[in-house]
């Protein structure tokens, strides 16, 4: 077949072409550098597919079978591919700037040099697919955040242990001073007083404090 019959065929509506193409699962048609724009290919079997250098601007992919298709260089601006499949698929340099890649299904895809800026990628799956240099300039990424944020951790309070009330130990109180009474050195007895000296008996004498 001819690019132009294919054209024509893809303008009866996916229930068609995928009739088509189960019928003929050896041909993959190359519908290269053609004008698809705005073209209505929602749940459309393009796998295996060449679409180097078309134009798909606005077109609708949504749910689309596009696994190993090659779109290297083609412009897919503003394109609805939410839902598709393009495991393996070959992106390379192709212009996907707005487009919506929501839960768009990419492992494997190559998306090398590809401008993916303010397309929106939230839920899609981009495990094993090549990303060196692509633009992700404004692009919502399948964490639902901008690209070039990262979701704030949350903060980690350590919380003090401290010990139950009843294993605490009682402290000490302070003495009350009103029962603090102070003990004075008892006061020796006469009997343990020791005899005055000779000097000093003799100025009790010339007293006459001292008994003769």
């Amino acid at each position: 077949m001819e690019t132009e019959q294919y054209l024509a065929l893809l303008e009866k509506g996916a229930h068609a072409w995928n009739h088509w193409r189960d019928l003929n699962p050896e041909v993959d048609p190359d519908l290269a550098r053609t004008s698809l724009n705005g073209t209505n290919l929602s749940a459309t079997n393009l796998a295996g597919m060449g679409f180097v250098r078309a134009n798909l601007i606005m077109a609708n992919l949504r749910k689309a079978d596009c696994r190993r298709a090659n779109f290297a260089g083609a412009n897919l601006r503003g394109a609805d591919l939410s839902s598709a499949d393009l495991r393996g698929a070959s992106l390379k340099w192709a212009n996907l700037a707005r487009t919506n890649l929501q839960r768009a299904n990419l492992s494997g895809a190559n998306l090398t040099g590809a401008d993916l800026s303010r397309a929106d990628l939230s839920g899609a799956d981009l495990s094993g697919a090549i990303v060196t240099d692509v633009k992700f300039t404004g692009a919502i990424m399948p964490d639902g955040l901008p690209f070039g944020i990262r979701e704030a951790e949350p903060e980690i309070v350590l919380e003090e242990k401290t010990a139950p009330e009843e294993n605490l130990p009682t402290p000490a109180r302070p003495p009350n001073p009103q029962r603090v009474r102070r003990r004075l050195p008892a006061r020796p007895r006469l009997s343990e007083l020791a005899p005055p000296s000779e000097d000093m008996a003799a100025i009790a004498h010339k007293n006459g404090n001292y008994p003769r």
